[in-house]
């Protein structure tokens, strides 16, 4: 990139933040203190969400939560158990319908490897790859019933009206769907079925709003949840940039953490009464099976260790303290990607977790995480409610480590080839955006080219975020509630 356009680049991605930051929504609403969206959002919204569209066609609702962990979805559903409305959850990974299932016992949870559907339950939650099958007879999502023989019927005995489709952490249509062709199926169901939808995530994307706005034929109605205690410390803690000294292995780095949470915990063990000594839990977020496989397999102790990703028969045989689902048991938490959406860390009666641990940079793409990325990420730890009845951050303190790998110039370049590729066809599209037929007739390569485009400007603004700490403080700027610092990492030790 020459210096001229890389100014230039500069000067559009600041302009790209503070465009996004300062996003009008249709409907704000103040949370006034208050935390989980079941308390939030009034019923007269979800009573819109779930109104059938009197011209036939769904509308599309994009609802920004505004922070992670906040029970997003318990909100739709108790809404729907009280008013016997039927409800489709659809969600990226199995480990949230695992946490649905959990707890309650009268969905019907449906992920890979899961056979039965029980049709006669009315709210169900299933992976967007079971999406289709999990519609089942119902068509566009909707099925027609006898209103009247429906309330003479055992309530146990719910009948399946396909009302609502709710696609949870939607942002992830666009960060999976250089790997996920599901992404691609998911994103040709909003447009074009016949019930309402509601896209929910913590991460506004406003060009995929857009996107929507301009192909699906739909009307797009946006929400947001305004959080008053945005910048307030009590809430968030800073999010500290690690500038690394050269020569410093990632391995060291590790080690020295795990070593300080280890010794925490005996102190703890022998005097339990110190305060902060019990809060000694560390979560490793590191996008590379490899790397993580190295550096646990090379630990003498691997007892109090766990490694979360995705599932998959290799990584079950192949990948040491291999596990499906957050153990608290556990003191030592390593997380791929496939976690950093939806897995909850919840620690019940013993704390909050002390560190959380970010490892990436701009070596490789999948290591390039965005600012949403991280704001997810950041997300894991539920939030607690004290006694006095403040919502507190459910982590200590956080850490981004640049993984020291120098940029790969050659990777970089070939994101912004496929950008620009993806951005040429897309305005081809654009300029029959109005034109009903033609979409119709093109959506597929619509979609595949729009979401390509999404992807890998993505990719371009993160590897550009992760150059230096002065970059990822502009990345994450998007977000007021966050504060990067930038600080000296000192020389660790060897293990």
């Amino acid at each position: 990139m020459s210096r001229i356009s890389g100014v230039f680049y500069l000067l559009m991605m600041n302009a790209y933040y503070k465009e996004e930051a300062l996003f009008k929504f249709d409907e704000v609403i103040e949370a006034d203190g208050k935390f989980f969206l079941s308390d939030i959002i009034p019923e007269a919204w979800y009573e819109r969400w779930f109104s059938k569209s009197k011209k036939g066609r769904g509308k599309i609702f994009i609802l920004n939560k505004g922070r992670c962990g906040n029970g997003g979805t318990t909100g739709f559903i108790n809404y729907a158990r009280k008013h016997c409305k039927g409800l489709l959850v659809s969600v990226p990974n199995r480990s949230i319908v695992l946490s649905k299932e959990t707890e309650s016992k009268d969905l019907c949870c449906v992920y890979g490897g899961a056979e039965n559907i029980e049709k006669e339950r009315n709210i169900r939650v299933c992976t967007w790859d079971k999406t289709e099958s999990v519609e089942g007879f119902a068509n566009c999502g909707v099925e027609v019933i006898d209103i009247d023989k429906f309330f003479e019927s055992d309530s146990s005995s719910r009948i399946w009206t396909g009302s609502l489709l709710v696609i949870d952490e939607y942002h992830k249509l666009i960060d999976d769907s250089n790997y996920r062709d599901i992404c691609y199926d998911m994103v040709e169901r909003i447009m074009t079925t016949d019930s309402n939808v509601v896209l929910m995530s913590a991460t506004l994307n406003r060009e995929f709003i857009d996107f929507l706005e301009m192909f699906s034929g739909k009307e797009v109605e946006t929400y947001n949840v305004q959080y008053d205690d945005e910048g307030d410390d009590k809430k968030f803690a800073p999010l500290q940039w690690m500038d690394r000294g050269k020569g410093i292995r990632t391995y060291d780095i590790v080690c020295e953490i795990i070593n300080t949470a280890r010794k925490k915990k005996k102190e703890y063990e022998m005097y339990p009464s110190r305060i902060g000594l019990k809060d000694n839990q560390v979560v490793f977020f590191y996008n590379s099976v490899k790397e993580i496989t190295n550096i646990v397999r090379a630990m003498p102790d691997k007892s109090d260790v766990e490694v979360l990703c995705a599932k998959d028969e290799l990584h079950e045989l192949t990948v040491p303290c291999y596990s499906e689902q957050f153990n608290e048991d556990k003191l030592i938490h390593f997380a791929t990607s496939a976690n950093f959406t939806g897995m909850d860390i919840i620690l019940s009666n013993k704390g909050i977790v002390d560190k959380i641990i970010i490892i990436g940079g701009n070596s490789q793409d999948f290591l390039a995480y965005s600012n949403k990325n991280i704001k997810q990420m950041l997300g894991r730890p539920r939030m607690i409610k004290l006694k006095d009845g403040q919502i507190v951050s459910g982590y200590e303190s956080s850490f981004v480590i640049p993984n020291g790998r120098a940029v790969s110039k050659f990777k970089y370049a070939n994101a912004v080839a496929k950008r620009n590729k993806a951005e040429k066809k897309v305005k081809k599209y654009q300029k029959r955006a109005g034109d009903e037929e033609y979409v119709r007739d093109f959506i597929v390569e619509i979609i595949q080219w729009s979401l390509d485009y999404m992807y890998y400007s993505n990719i371009v603004e993160s590897m550009e975020g992760w150059k230096d700490g002065k970059s990822f403080q502009k990345m994450m700027s998007v977000y007021p509630e966050y504060t990067v610092t930038i600080k000296k990492m000192p020389i660790p030790k060897h293990y």
